[in-house]
């Protein structure tokens, strides 16, 4: 285990039976998450363990890291979202389930009426306004209404599926997933509702459960269907044991958790007219470009593609959007493939993750995307934050996700003042040297500051 830290370590060796790796971005929680994987199912084939993932891109990334280790297919294995395991789970055991045949999957709003439909079924058996105490019985009485009523009709969609994956696991106890003894459940802080509330009976049959998440982005980050209140009371359990992993560059959990992310790329340079990139690579740097026009800014983001020689060294950068319409627009000025693929209920498909180059995304996609470096343009207030955006705290807390998938480097396209725009206050939020220890200093040629 000599490429962990003595934190992962630690947690990797815990006898506690549920365990919780709280962390921010970056410090290395999934690939923790991975070594267990590996350690309780050894080899593809009798299901013992389930790694749970939060999207699609998730599935693909640890998929992809498990074949790099051991040059297998682990495709077929219990990993990926609440839904694409149901659907691995119910084209084998759809039967149990009281389907006729393997059913076909349709989009959630093609049931839109069973859904309503089963709601008012519960809401006769529980009550109109259900209380506190009964709203989860509430739930699961729907859910399962729900899931009949497609059953009757040879139908499932990514939400029955999470249902008859929670069913499977837990009130049929389906004799095939018998030997299925571990759990490990990544980025839960981006579980919605649902999938967190068909988390919490399968982690209580487990002999040993692994359970990974972000408290900040969970109980801050207002754009996830995550009941805060199910989040704090999982991360609050007596039985769960807590291994907290600390941010790189000396960063503290005391600093703000906005700060804590930001302030990782704090090694400040300001660039006006020609910028220039050269330098260690593997230096994490956080700069600053000034943007007198929209043409210059897209020659930037060109410029640093040479310089930072993302072909040859097979590095990505994510050029970020804060919309996916405008992920598409940039996509389309800077000639550069889109990946705006970030979706919960996506089921299980393989598609190409960018390995080298320039992609354009957005907030949502680029944490998994594996960036080495992120450039944000539009960096100025009514970008950053926008107004049409209710609070400035919804789109910092889009800013911040941005910023934090870098591995490398982070870039800012601030606009030219001369023009009389304002930059982001996003941008100097992360940058207080009373707050944060800076990283290795350097001065690349052709800088100003």
């Amino acid at each position: 285990m000599a490429e962990f830290t003595s934190q992962q370590r630690a947690a990797l060796t815990s006898a506690a039976r549920h365990n919780l790796v709280n962390a921010i971005s970056k410090t290395g929680k999934t690939q923790l998450l991975i070594r267990l994987y590996l350690d309780w199912q050894e080899q593809p084939g009798e299901f013992k363990a389930i790694f749970l993932t939060s999207n699609g891109f998730s599935t693909q990334r640890i998929t992809d890291q498990l074949h790099r280790i051991t040059k297998q297919d682990w495709t077929g294995q219990l990993i990926g979202t609440f839904s694409e395991i149901g659907h691995k789970l119910v084209q084998k055991y759809y039967a149990d389930l009281n389907y006729r045949r393997v059913p076909k999957v349709v989009p959630d709003i093609a049931v839109a009426e069973d859904r309503q439909a089963a709601k008012l079924v519960a809401s006769k058996l529980i009550g109109d306004t259900p209380s506190d105490q009964t709203r989860q019985t509430f739930i699961d009485q729907w859910n399962q209404e729900f899931v009949s009523r497609l059953h009757q009709k040879d139908v499932a969609s990514p939400r029955s599926l999470l249902i008859d994956a929670a069913n499977l696991f837990a009130k049929l106890a389906h004799h095939s997933l018998a030997n299925v003894h571990h759990l490990a459940a990544d980025d839960v802080h981006d579980f919605s509702t649902e999938e967190m509330m068909a988390l919490l009976p399968l982690q209580e049959r487990m002999e040993k459960s692994y359970i990974s998440g972000n408290t900040n982005v969970a109980i801050n980050d207002r754009y996830q269907d995550l009941d805060i209140d199910n989040w704090i009371n999982l991360i609050n359990r007596e039985d769960f044991t807590a291994h907290p992993l600390s941010a790189c560059f000396n960063i503290g959990s005391s600093h703000g958790w906005f700060l804590h992310q930001l302030a990782a790329f704090n090694s400040k340079k300001l660039f006006d007219i020609s910028p220039t990139f050269a330098g260690d690579p593997n230096i994490p740097a956080l700069f600053e470009v000034l943007v007198p026009s929209v043409g210059y800014m897209v020659d930037v983001i060109h410029e640093m593609e040479r310089q930072l020689q993302l072909g040859i060294r097979n590095r990505v950068m994510g050029v970020v959007m804060r919309t996916r319409d405008e992920a598409r627009a940039m996509a389309r000025t800077l000639g550069k493939p889109c990946c705006i693929l970030w979706d919960k209920t996506r089921l299980y498909s393989r598609f190409d993750l960018p390995t080298k180059g320039i992609v354009v995304t957005t907030p949502y996609d680029a944490p998994f995307l594996n960036l080495d470096y992120v450039t944000l343009p539009n960096c100025m207030k009514g970008y950053w934050p926008h107004p049409d955006v209710r609070g400035a705290e919804s789109c910092r807390h889009l800013f911040l996700r941005a910023v934090s998938s870098a591995r490398l480097g982070t870039t800012f396209l601030i606009p030219d003042p001369s023009n009389g725009l304002l930059v982001s206050q996003f941008v100097s939020e992360g940058c207080n040297p009373q707050v944060v220890t800076k990283a290795a200093q350097f001065k690349p040629a052709g800088s100003t500051g």
